[in-house]
């Protein structure tokens, strides 16, 4: 977690195998937050690690990430809707 590096803390990592096997989606909300979080580590990380992918925290990308998934969600839901 960022806030244990930016306090001073140690932070280790455990070359493991693992599998994730989340049935959850991707929501507007997950979205949202991920955008809150980029903009509170933003001066001190150009990178945060989620469970899914590596996101920048630059304010264009993460603006552009979100804006890409609303659009594709909403041709999905299109597609579905003609089906």
């Amino acid at each position: 977690m960022p806030v244990a590096r930016k306090n001073g803390h140690k932070v280790f990592v455990c070359i493991i195998q693992l599998h994730h096997f989340s049935m959850g989606r991707i929501t507007i909300s997950y979205m949202d937050n991920l955008r809150k979080l980029c903009r509170v580590c933003r001066k001190d990380f150009k990178y945060i690690w989620t469970i899914c992918y590596k996101v920048r925290t630059n304010a264009l990308y993460i603006n552009g990430l979100c804006l890409a998934w609303i659009i594709n969600r909403i041709i999905r839901r299109k597609k579905t809707e003609m089906i």
